[in-house]
């Protein structure tokens, strides 16, 4: 019998449980019960395989790497999982694989990311390096291995951050007059709606609403793990559909199907095999070409996305709003992608406003039908 408890006199939670030789244990896993479920997986595994007092306290970041990676899977999106592992494989444990986890310093962490911009690394990439590496060793405090996180001391590199490029509504007309067969649809979700790649090439004809005019995001597409639940619990979302982009859609149907109703479980985009897009042939055959044939710069599907959110600003939508059809998973991330944007629509607002109060606009009063009062 194993059991989690949480101590009210310090807060912190704590596990209990006995052994492979029948002795009782307990052991403090911090004030996250997030934490004690992991530490407590951790030690029934060690028992059930014999193994619990007999491994090494202060394994090598290489080996509690793997032993993190197996920790949480499950609890991540496997392309998250994955992209941990390639950031420490490729960039960390060549440099400090071989250290204990008590050798590990401020200063070894320090210099790994001075070795990284030496090499010519990015500053964005260099402080996702120690964005990884502060989770992994964060564990190892919780699963009191070590006593200090020693990137606690590390200053994450400085990100000068680019505006995001988008196209005016003029220019994304352009962009949808010149697209052929099921990438007018796509672009048009794309710069209308707001959908990341990976959602798009998810998006079933269930999850559409045409009458109701709304799209719903469940789930996104990676080429490499498939479909999965949405980036974040914000990224679930439902977005409204244009009247523009609703006919698009319309005409895209009835061209697939007619007067028939499609199988809500089908695919919007697919190839010819009925499987989700290859995401090169999008980008390259199909998203390129069509900015070609339209003689507009080249720029990122992402910043389609960008270009959504643009409009939306144009159009008078607030912050918080755009934070929830964007499926962000906090107002800041909004703000400091599109602060420029919205000192602009302020800027506007603002000239406006002292137009009326300085006398330089005419306020229209709108004639009182009879019978009513001074509306003084």
């Amino acid at each position: 019998m194993a059991y989690i408890r949480r101590r009210k006199d310090t807060g912190n939670y704590v596990i209990g449980f006995r052994d492979q030789h029948g002795r009782w244990h307990e052991k403090t896993a911090g004030p996250r019960r997030k934490d004690a479920e992991v530490l407590l997986r951790r030690v029934l595994r060690e028992v059930a395989e014999g193994t619990y007092g007999k491994r090494d306290e202060n394994p090598t970041l290489a080996e509690f790497s793997d032993y993190f990676l197996r920790a949480r899977a499950g609890e991540v999106k496997a392309s998250t999982l994955e992209d941990y592992g390639r950031v420490m494989s490729l960039h960390v444990l060549p440099r400090l694989g071989k250290f204990r986890l008590r050798e590990i310093t401020p200063a070894a962490v320090q210099g790994l990311l001075l070795d990284l911009e030496g090499e010519g690394m990015s500053a964005a990439m260099r402080g996702k390096v120690l964005r990884y590496l502060k989770v992994l060793l964060r564990l190892a405090v919780r699963l009191e291995l070590i006593e200090r996180d020693p990137c606690r001391a590390a200053r994450a590199p400085k990100v000068e951050r680019k505006e995001p490029r988008f196209f005016t509504s003029e220019e994304v007309s352009c962009l949808l007059e010149a697209a052929e067969g099921y990438m007018k649809p796509l672009l048009a979700a794309a710069c209308y709606a707001g959908l990341r790649q990976g959602e798009l090439l998810a998006l079933r004809w269930g999850d559409i609403d045409l009458f109701g005019g709304t799209i719903t995001v469940t789930r996104t597409y990676h080429y490499a793990h498939g479909f999965s639940s949405p980036k974040t619990p914000a990224s679930r979302r439902t977005v409204p559909i244009i009247p523009t982009l609703r006919a698009i859609l319309e005409d895209y149907r009835r061209e697939q199907f007619g007067a028939l109703e499609p199988d809500p479980e089908r695919l919007v985009f697919l190839n010819q095999a009925g499987n989700p897009i290859d995401r090169r042939n999008l980008v390259n055959r199909g998203f390129r070409r069509a900015l070609e044939a339209a003689g507009l710069p080249e720029i990122r599907f992402h910043d389609l996305r960008h270009t959504f959110a643009s409009l939306c600003i144009e159009g008078g939508v607030d912050p918080k709003t755009l934070q929830a059809l964007l499926g962000h998973s906090s107002i800041k991330v909004t703000m400091d992608t599109y602060s420029h944007l919205y000192q602009t629509a302020f800027d506007r607002a603002s000239r406006a406003l002292e137009a009326v109060a300085s006398g330089g606009a005419k306020v229209i009063r709108m004639p009182r039908k009879e019978g009513e009062g001074d509306p003084r």
